[in-house]
């Protein structure tokens, strides 16, 4: 009787957890994932227009057995419009300050085997859009974000809502692990030289569905991305420490990079902190064009350049005919 009784139980606790993990695999779709991962990408985008975080950077490159490290530290300041990044090597006095305004952007450093630090310059009164914008808000993302970006360069929110223009293919989207699991297992292929490359994210839902764990495939092998958060920061999912691995199996190449945050503060920072007074460089006039004017004018440049040649030619058969026509 008692036997009985114990495997009616057992049954019963079975048909629970088989109901339990059916209701939650039925309760989580593409949809309930963009739908959150949108609100926390709005809530991020809120938290960078006021933010300031240390780091420290350890970086391992292994080629053929042979093993070179480098470490650095430094720190991102977000305020509104106006960012910086500041970098400082650990092994010598190298540094490197990447920054914008909203008249400029600049970036000051020194290269490997260069006795002293460059200087390069970009107006921004023509292009807000620069070279050293685009790596600085890159780094952002790529670093702070790294709960929405998957391997770098792939926004989790932009590949669940477009698709990326089909480069990206979302698969499936299922429980990951056990009934009381809290854990969404995302599948997806990128699409490269006409070849579908399988590849997953893992984002956890009971931290404002951030990346835990990521592989994206590459003809060239593959990279894998591992976030832990800071437990005191709960408004928005803030990495404590990010690991980016990448293999490649035929150029017997590893690389390891690993990026770890202290916690972070409000910046109180005003403009004036984010110029070229403010890391100890005398302002200088702009003589820097953006871009879109730079192409502008190599592209009128161009047309001037046909016109001229298709005149001299006129000129040219005119005269060759001259003598006829007399």
């Amino acid at each position: 009787m008692t036997r009985r009784v114990l495997l009616q139980v057992w049954g019963l606790v079975l048909l629970m957890l088989a109901t339990s993990a059916h209701v939650w695999a039925q309760s989580v779709s593409g949809d309930d994932v963009r739908r959150a991962v949108s609100q926390t990408h709005a809530r991020l985008l809120a938290f960078f227009n006021n933010l300031e975080v240390s780091y420290r950077v350890v970086s391992q490159r292994d080629i053929g057995g042979r093993r070179e490290q480098k470490e650095s530290h430094g720190k991102f300041r977000l305020k509104g419009a106006w960012r910086a990044i500041e970098s400082y090597d650990a092994n010598d006095d190298r540094k490197s300050i990447r920054a914008y305004n909203s008249r400029y952007s600049f970036f000051m450093g020194r290269s490997k085997g260069r006795e002293q630090d460059e200087l390069f310059q970009y107006d921004r009164l023509t292009s807000s859009q620069t070279p050293v914008v685009d790596e600085v808000d890159l780094k952002v993302q790529r670093y702070l974000g790294a709960a929405q970006t998957l391997m770098y360069y792939y926004s989790l929110v932009e590949f669940l809502e477009s698709g990326m223009g089909g480069s990206v293919t979302l698969r499936s989207v299922a429980p990951h692990g056990g009934p009381d699991t809290q854990l969404v297992k995302v599948m997806f292929d990128r699409v490269e030289g006409g070849r579908a490359y399988p590849c997953w994210a893992i984002i956890d839902r009971s931290n404002h569905w951030a990346v835990v764990e990521a592989v994206v495939q590459w003809p060239w092998g593959e990279a894998v991305q591992t976030v832990e958060y800071n437990p005191t920061v709960k408004e928005v999912p803030f990495p404590r420490r990010v690991v980016y691995v990448t293999r490649s199996p035929n150029r017997r190449l590893t690389e390891r990079e690993e990026w770890i945050f202290d916690d972070p503060r409000s910046c109180d920072a005003a403009e004036e902190s984010f110029t070229l007074t403010a890391y100890g460089l005398p302002e200088v006039s702009q003589q820097h064009w953006g871009l879109r004017s730079l192409f502008l004018f190599l592209t009128a440049l161009g047309l001037a350049a046909l016109l001229v040649k298709q005149v001299r030619r006129w000129l040219a058969e005119r005269a060759r005919r001259a003598p006829a026509l007399g």
